[in-house]
């Protein structure tokens, strides 16, 4: 299963008018293409069910016929440039427009002026998808069946209890049984 990585950076501008904003207000702040599909980012700076914090949505825009596995590391970046990791999240896209939202540090340590530079903010993003195949994953899923040679070779060793080394005792409702078991 092919895994592709990509790293961008989203501006979020001008950030200091954006704390104002009403309920539901959301900034398309970036799109991108990764393992052949188009991703698009939306900003929510102010979200009713989190008032302290902010969210983005990661939205795959494209059709596809396998899941996508994403990872997504969410990296804020101060007036200096350096990086510091605000969120993390996987999720598993199966269609189009399935999202990921992921919540990160409240906007109170945001509208510091550590973070801001010229009016804006600065988010790195490091996005992996690996792409899934169903019929490959239900192939690996499989469980084993013994053929029936495996069961008359094994099968009297395992009643037997020879060689056992790890008793247990099965609780039933009236006569409780001690069955000898292999780790192995």
């Amino acid at each position: 299963m092919p895994t592709f990585t990509t790293v961008f950076r989203a501006k979020i501008n001008p950030y200091p008018q954006i704390p104002l904003s009403s309920l539901g207000f959301q900034i398309e702040c970036a799109m991108f293409d990764l393992a052949g599909n188009r991703w698009a980012i939306s900003y929510y700076p102010t979200v009713c069910s989190w008032p302290e914090g902010a969210i983005f949505r990661v939205t795959l825009l494209t059709e596809t016929t396998i899941s996508l596995k994403q990872t997504i590391q969410l990296r804020i970046i101060d007036s200096s440039g350096r990086t510091s990791e605000v969120a993390k999240r996987n999720w598993v896209y199966h269609e189009q427009n399935d999202a990921l939202y992921m919540k990160f540090k409240p906007k109170i340590k945001l509208d510091s002026l550590r973070y801001v530079k010229d009016g804006c903010v600065l988010f790195e993003f490091v996005v992996s998808v690996t792409k899934w195949n169903s019929t490959e994953l239900e192939n690996k899923q499989q469980l084993f069946v013994p053929n029936p040679s495996f069961l008359e070779k094994y099968g009297p060793l395992l009643e037997s209890g020879i060689g056992a080394d790890l008793p247990y005792e099965v609780l039933q409702q009236w006569f409780p049984e001690i069955i000898e078991a292999h780790k192995a």
